[in-house]
C-alpha cells in the first residue's frame, strides 16, 4: 500500500508542475492572428513600447524559470521521500516475512522431534518441551535446570528422570536440554533447538 500511495504522489506532483508550466506559457504568449502592419488591429509601435513588452515577457519568462526551478526541487525531494518509504516498506516486508516464518517454525505450534539412545537435545531461550513417550534424563544449564511447569515444582537438574507429558521450559540458551536414555523417544518441541 505504501509503494501504490507514492507512486500516486509522484504522479501527481508531476502533472501539477507540467500543468503550471503550461498554463503560465499560454497565459505569457498571447496567440493572436497576424494583421495587416499599420491596421488597427497591428499598430505600428514605437521601440521603447517593444523593448518594454520584452522586458515584461523577459521576466515573465524568468519568474516561469524560478517556478519550474522550485517545482523540480520539490519533485526532487519528493522523489527521495518516496525511495525512504519504499526502503522502508521493503525493511518492514522482510521483517514481517522473518516473523512469520519464526511462528511457523518455532512460535506458535509444537514439533515433533524424534531422538534416538544417547542423543542430546539442547534448547534455546524460551523454549518449551514435553517427552511424549520413552525415558530422558535431564541436562541444566549453567544459570539452571528446566522449569516444570506441571507440577510447579523445583527445576529438573543434570540426571533427573524427565516425566512423560510434562510441560517443561528452558528459561535461557545456556547449554540446558534433555538426554534420550531409551531408544526412539519421541517429544514436542516449540522453539528453537539442537540435537547433538
Amino acid at each position: 500500500m505504501m509503494k501504490r500511495y507514492g507512486k500516486l504522489l509522484v504522479g501527481f506532483v508531476v502533472i501539477l508542475v507540467y500543468s503550471l508550466i503550461i498554463f503560465n506559457i499560454a497565459q505569457a504568449v498571447d496567440v493572436t492572428p497576424t494583421a495587416s502592419p499599420g491596421s488597427e488591429s497591428d499598430p505600428i509601435v514605437s521601440k521603447s513600447y517593444v523593448d518594454q513588452e520584452t522586458l515584461k515577457l523577459s521576466t515573465k519568462i524568468d519568474t516561469l524559470t524560478a517556478e519550474n526551478t522550485k517545482l523540480t526541487a520539490d519533485l526532487t525531494s519528493a522523489t527521495a521521500g518516496l525511495a525512504t518509504l519504499t526502503a522502508q516498506n521493503a525493511d518492514l516486508d522482510a521483517k514481517v516475512t522473518s516473523f512469520g516464518q519464526l511462528s511457523g517454525s518455532e512460535g506458535a505450534l509444537f514439533q515433533i522431534v524424534e531422538l534416538k539412545a544417547g542423543q542430546n537435545i539442547f534448547l534455546g531461550e524460551s523454549t518449551e518441551f514435553i517427552l511424549r513417550s520413552g525415558s530422558a534424563k535431564a541436562i541444566s544449564g549453567k544459570n539452571g535446570g528446566l522449569s516444570n511447569l506441571t507440577t510447579g515444582g523445583k527445576d529438573l537438574t543434570t540426571g533427573q528422570a524427565v516425566p512423560l507429558n510434562n510441560h517443561l521450559l528452558s528459561s535461557r540458551d545456556d547449554g540446558r536440554g534433555i538426554k534420550a536414555v531409551s531408544a526412539n523417544i519421541f517429544t514436542l518441541v516449540k522453539g528453537a533447538y539442537t540435537i547433538k
